[in-house]
């Protein structure tokens, strides 16, 4: 009797181990599909607010330069400062999106995808200048569509190879671009086709206010 009792303790004890590791399993599933893909975004949000609240208390001439990540859990993402209200900066990608805002409304109206960018205060204005493109890695002969914004005079573009060669030297004047309702003044986009295998940096600089500086590297095989 007490040998019997005994085998169904310990198979209810199984069952009950197996229940408790199904749990955790699906709620881990659920951490790693809904959570962390969330917290992705918060965070580049997070990073660029506070890059800019960082401007903002340091003062005419302060620049900071910092990146954003290539995806959120995948998939392309879009960062864009509200045309309504521009302290609020607002991370879309896939069908979430996160908001946050920051200490100021004299801020550049932008929208960018994922690249380098600096933040830089200019009298008491803050100005995000970015250089990006669609994706990071380009076949051989494939049109690279370089794009970036805001920038207030005319930009120096340069695309460099692994060994520092310069591939590409250009002046652009500036644009106004447009992404749905949204419109951002002092853009460029230029196209230019890959024509060598390897890794190619691609920079932008304002070509009065040096501190308006942003870096692309993309990759060509």
């Amino acid at each position: 009797m007490k040998s019997q009792m005994s085998i169904e303790f310990l198979t209810g004890v199984v069952i009950l181990l197996i229940i408790y590791i199904a749990t955790i399993s699906i709620f881990s599933n659920y951490l790693q599909t809904n959570i962390i893909p969330a917290e992705k975004g918060k965070q580049v949000c997070y990073s660029i607010t506070n890059n800019v609240n960082s401007a903002l208390i340091g003062g005419d001439g302060f620049t900071v330069n910092a990146s954003m990540p290539n995806n959120i859990n995948g998939e392309g993402y879009l960062v864009f400062v509200s045309p309504i209200d521009s302290s609020l900066l607002t991370v879309d990608w896939g069908d979430s999106q996160f908001a946050c805002s920051m200490n100021t409304q004299d801020i550049s109206v932008i929208f960018f995808r994922p690249c380098c960018f600096s933040v830089n205060n200019i009298g008491g204005d803050i100005i995000i200048s970015t250089v990006s493109s669609d994706k990071s890695e380009y076949k051989i002969g494939e049109v690279v569509e370089i794009y970036g914004g805001v920038y207030l005079t005319d930009v120096n573009l340069l695309i460099y190879d692994a060994d520092e060669n310069i591939l590409e030297n250009q002046t652009l004047g500036l644009e106004i671009m447009v992404l749905g309702n949204i419109e951002a003044e002092g853009s460029f986009t230029y196209e230019w086709e890959a024509e060598q295998a390897g890794e190619i940096r691609i920079t932008a600089t304002d070509a009065e206010y040096k501190n308006l500086y942003s870096e692309r590297i993309i990759y060509v095989s």
